[in-house]
C-alpha cells in the first residue's frame, strides 16, 4: 500500500513537470514565432487607434459654406486638422491634369485623405472614395430648392476660377441659363447632378460605415447646435478649447444681431414654389420624388 502511494506522487510529479514542460513549449512557440511581433503591434495599434477620417458630403448651394467658415476658424486655432481640396484645387491655374477633380481625389486618395481623425470637405461630387474607409456627414437641402439656388446663383453671381478648364465650363454654364427658365434648369439638373449626387449619398448611408445627416431645415432651425454636433462628431472627442471656439464662431457668424444675420445664407425652404408656376412645381417634384421620399423632404 505505502509503494502503491509512493508511485502514485511520483507518477503525479511528473506528469506536473510535463505539463509544465508542455506549456512552456507552447509559449516558445507563441512568442518566436515570426508573425508574433507583427500581431502583437497590430492588437496595440488597433487599441490606440484614431478615429477614421470624416468626410462632409453635400450639394451647391445648401449652407455649405459656413461649415467650412467654421471648420477654417477651428484650423486657424489649431484645434482641428481640415481640408477643402475642391475649393483648393481650382485655385491652380493652368496646371496640367487638373481637369477631373474626380480622377485627382480619387487617383491620389491614399495621399489626400489619409490623416487619421481629419476632416474633409465639403464634397459636392459623387467622389468613387471607399465609403467604410471614412465618416460621413451628409447635409442635404429639399432639392428642389437646389435646383433653384442653384440657377440663380450659377446665372448671375458664380465668380469665374483661375483654372482654364473650369473657367470656360462657368462662363459656357453662365451662357446657357441666361437662355432658360428656372423649371427648365430644375430638370436638367435633376438628371445632370442633383438626383445622381443624391443616389451617390444613399449608397454611402446604406454602405455600413458611420454616419451623420442633416437636413437643411435641420440646420436653419438651430444653426449654433447643429455645428456643434458636427465638430463633436468629427473631432471625438470635443475639449474645452475647441467648444469654446465653437461658441466664439457662433456668435460672431450665427447669432442674430440687431435682426440680422452677419452670415448671409441661401433662401428659404419652399422657395420653389414661389419660382415657378403650379404645373412647372409639379412637374419638377414628380422628378424628384424618389429623392424627396428617401431623404424625408416634404412632397
Amino acid at each position: 500500500m505505502v509503494k502503491f502511494k509512493h508511485f502514485m506522487k511520483l507518477l503525479f510529479r511528473n506528469l506536473g513537470v510535463l505539463v509544465m514542460v508542455s506549456e512552456l513549449k507552447k509559449l516558445w512557440i507563441r512568442y518566436s514565432a515570426p508573425e508574433h511581433k507583427i500581431i502583437k503591434k497590430a492588437i496595440v495599434g488597433h487599441a490606440g487607434r484614431e478615429p477614421k477620417p470624416v468626410l462632409i458630403w453635400t450639394t451647391h448651394k445648401s449652407a455649405s459654406s459656413l461649415i467650412s467658415r467654421l471648420f477654417k476658424f477651428l484650423r486657424a486655432k489649431n484645434l482641428v486638422r481640415y481640408f477643402d481640396y475642391e475649393t483648393q484645387l481650382t485655385r491652380y491655374g493652368n496646371v496640367p491634369n487638373i481637369g477631373d477633380l474626380n480622377d485627382v481625389l480619387t487617383s491620389q486618395r491614399n495621399t489626400l485623405f489619409s490623416e487619421p481623425a481629419a476632416i474633409y470637405g465639403p464634397l459636392r461630387h459623387p467622389y468613387n472614395l471607399d465609403p467604410l474607409s471614412f465618416r460621413h456627414v451628409i447635409f442635404l437641402r429639399d432639392p428642389r430648392d437646389v435646383a433653384v439656388s442653384a440657377y440663380y446663383w450659377f446665372r448671375d453671381h458664380c465668380s469665374v476660377p483661375d483654372h482654364k478648364f473650369w473657367a470656360d465650363f462657368v462662363v459656357k454654364r453662365r451662357n446657357h441659363l441666361r437662355s432658360i427658365s428656372v423649371a427648365e434648369y430644375s430638370l436638367e439638373a435633376s438628371q445632370d447632378w442633383i438626383i445622381p449626387m443624391y443616389a451617390h449619398l444613399k449608397n454611402i448611408r446604406e454602405s455600413g460605415a458611420e454616419v451623420m445627416f442633416i437636413s437643411y431645415d435641420d440646420f436653419r432651425s438651430d444653426s449654433a447646435q447643429i455645428l456643434n454636433n458636427v465638430v463633436k462628431f468629427g473631432v471625438q472627442p470635443i475639449n474645452t478649447d475647441c467648444r469654446s471656439a465653437i461658441q466664439a464662431f457662433c456668435d460672431a457668424w450665427v447669432a442674430p444681431k440687431d435682426g440680422t444675420n452677419i452670415h448671409r445664407r441661401s433662401g428659404a425652404s419652399g422657395q420653389f414654389h414661389k419660382e415657378m408656376t403650379m404645373q412647372e412645381a409639379n412637374e419638377v417634384t414628380a422628378v424628384f420624388e424618389g429623392t424627396l421620399s428617401y431623404w424625408g423632404f416634404e412632397i
